[in-house]
C-alpha cells in the first residue's frame, strides 16, 4: 500500500520541479541561464580584476585567492538576478 503513495508522490515531485530550468537561445543553439551567468561574471571578475590593477589598489586585496573567487560568485548570481529571472 505505501509503494504506490511513494510512486505518486515522486510523479508528483518531479511534475512540479521539471519547470525550474530557464534556457537561452544563442545563435540556435539553447544554453542554460546559469552557464551563460557563470561565463559572464567570470569575465566581469577578469575585467574587475584589471581595472583594479591599472589603479593600484589590487595590492589591497587580502587574501587574493578568496577575494577574487567571491568577486566572480557576486558577479555571477548579480547576472543571474538582472537578466535571466522572471
Amino acid at each position: 500500500m505505501k509503494r504506490p503513495l511513494l510512486a505518486a508522490a515522486s510523479v508528483g515531485i518531479a511534475g512540479l520541479l521539471s519547470g525550474c530550468s530557464c534556457i537561452q537561445e544563442i545563435g540556435g543553439a539553447y544554453f542554460p541561464a546559469w552557464l551563460l551567468s557563470i561565463l559572464i561574471g567570470w569575465a566581469l571578475s577578469l575585467i574587475t580584476r584589471f581595472l583594479l590593477i591599472r589603479v593600484g589598489i589590487d595590492g589591497w586585496i587580502r587574501p587574493r585567492s578568496i577575494g577574487y573567487p567571491c568577486l566572480g560568485v557576486f558577479f555571477t548570481l548579480l547576472t543571474y538576478l538582472i537578466f535571466f529571472t522572471h
